[in-house]
């Protein structure tokens, strides 16, 4: 995004004294520094300083046309045409009038967005020429700009976020990546430099770092993508708390950062040795684009955040897969209520309890994306591509997470039952030998996707009349709950 600032911004914002503060002065100064931060382009036009050499105090005049050179400069605007001179008025050669029908011709002809100004006479003229929606007052832009920053979402428990010169270079996390990348010294401090974003996994009674990811906005690479893209540049879990699921957790954290600034695609660089990271990835939607460059070994992984154009009709699962954890298809789906109990909740879904967990990062099954729902429900509707809405009960019930179904399973094996749920449940092998004791036991994994906007008491859901009771075991709910559903998505 590109902005045009008229004099009568330029002006607050290069006070020559103390006597020149003025009101606007304050809101100018924190467009341009939120505008930086965006990495929104500020520009001001060359015929600006025709206006500013009319400044009768010359100490004050030459201190201005010196200062405005700090701001980059339109290169070869255009000149006015006859529609815009007329709706300025005509003006001759010189006069203020004059330049203000040369920056609207700027933000005619598409140099930039959008032109600041607070002149009531160019909002009029805008508005005249249909421009109105690019032309904005001082706290309209600052508007704007607000929406282009980085969101930066609460991590889930035992992730922190940070930016890279807060990263502790010498920690042993990164002793292997030295040895893929002999230059990741100097690489690190080009990310401090540029303030990336990061994240860390910490896990209590654990001084080194669990997990660490970079990433970086590199729209360039992907002209077909239709939004803004993300590059994930280093993601990596210690090479001794395999089986934890903290890759999920660490990925969780990226996803929704990509989500809520709207990054369209995420690619990344891998060497194919790192088999365990790679099928991860491919699990959620990261599809192999050839190599980093030709004779490289390094594989380049993109997922998509949104459908090209050209995707098929997929099944409900797949397109979770492919484009999820923040999409769905309802099409299709059977949609049912899964009662469970406040600790087991706390251990599947600690990131949506209200209170941090006291070890967080210790239960795999929360740290996962990936979860596996086990009972002794007879039930066997359920399929992938189904949607499950997990009902708290108890203590502040009601609905908090959703699920898409990936895959079920019913078995009297214990043994089965265990390698289907593979860290991904609260049960630990005591309570599936149990479960599965003298009768069949149904197991689902199932992805979580976090687009409920918050928790739904259960009223909401008798009131609508899609249940008529509290449910007390999994509970298939009525086709009209999928508009319900819509109307409770992020």
């Amino acid at each position: 995004m590109k902005l045009l600032l008229d004099t009568n911004i330029l002006i607050p914002l290069e006070p020559a004294s103390a006597t020149d503060l003025v009101p606007n002065t304050k809101p100018a100064a924190d467009l341009l520094r939120k505008a930086q931060k965006a990495g929104v382009g500020i520009f001001v036009h060359p015929i600006q300083e025709a206006d500013l050499r009319q400044d009768k105090d010359p100490n004050r005049r030459e201190l201005r046309l010196t200062l405005i050179k700090k701001y980059q400069s339109l290169p070869s605007p255009p000149t006015p045409n006859s529609g815009v001179l007329v709706e300025c008025g005509n003006p001759p050669h010189g006069t203020n009038s004059w330049i203000d029908a040369h920056l609207i011709a700027a933000l005619q002809g598409d140099l930039v967005d959008i032109l600041v100004t607070e002149d009531r006479e160019i909002h009029r003229a805008c508005r005249r020429l249909n421009l109105d929606s690019r032309c904005h007052t001082l706290a309209a832009a600052l508007e704007v700009v607000e929406d282009e920053l980085p969101i930066i979402p609460s991590p889930p428990p035992a992730v922190h976020g940070c930016l890279a010169h807060q990263l502790n270079g010498g920690d042993p996390i990164f002793d292997s990546l030295r040895v893929d990348y002999p230059g990741l010294d100097t690489w690190l401090a080009k990310c401090r430099r540029e303030h990336r974003q990061c994240w860390v996994v910490s896990l209590p009674g654990r001084a080194p770092y669990a997990g660490v990811c970079i990433v970086n906005r590199e729209d360039r690479h992907w002209p077909d993508a239709p939004g803004p893209t993300l590059k994930i540049c280093t993601f990596k879990i210690a090479d001794d708390l395999g089986g934890m699921k903290l890759g999920e957790l660490l990925l969780r954290a990226v996803l929704e950062y990509a989500h809520k600034n709207g990054f369209a695609t995420l690619f990344l660089e891998v060497f194919p040795e790192h088999g365990g990271l790679l099928r991860m990835l491919r699990c959620f939607g990261f599809e192999q684009h050839g190599h980093k460059k030709p004779g490289s070994e390094e594989l380049v992984l993109r997922k998509r955040n949104v459908p090209p154009s050209d995707a098929g009709v997929l099944s409900s699962a797949e397109h979770h897969r492919l484009y999820g954890p923040y999409r769905i298809r309802l099409e299709g789906c059977r949609v049912f209520v899964v009662p469970i109990e406040p600790r087991y909740h706390s251990l599947l879904f600690p990131h949506l309890e209200s209170q941090t967990p006291l070890f967080p990062g210790a239960e795999s099954c929360g740290n996962a994306i990936r979860k596996v729902y086990l009972c002794n429900s007879g039930t066997t509707k359920i399929r992938p591509g189904d949607l499950l809405l997990f009902y708290r009960s108890r203590v502040q019930r009601g609905i908090t997470a959703l699920g898409v179904v990936e895959e079920t399973i019913r078995t009297r094996d214990p043994e089965r039952l265990t390698r289907f749920a593979t860290r991904r449940t609260v049960y630990q092998k005591p309570d599936i030998e149990r479960m599965t004791g003298g009768r069949e036991a149904l197991g689902v994994l199932f992805r979580e996707a976090p687009i409920l906007k918050g928790p739904v008491r259960i009223e909401e859901l008798t009131k609508a009349g899609l249940l008529t009771t509290i449910p007390r075991s999994i509970t298939e709910l009525k086709p009209a709950v999928q508009q319900w559903i819509q109307t409770h998505l992020k």
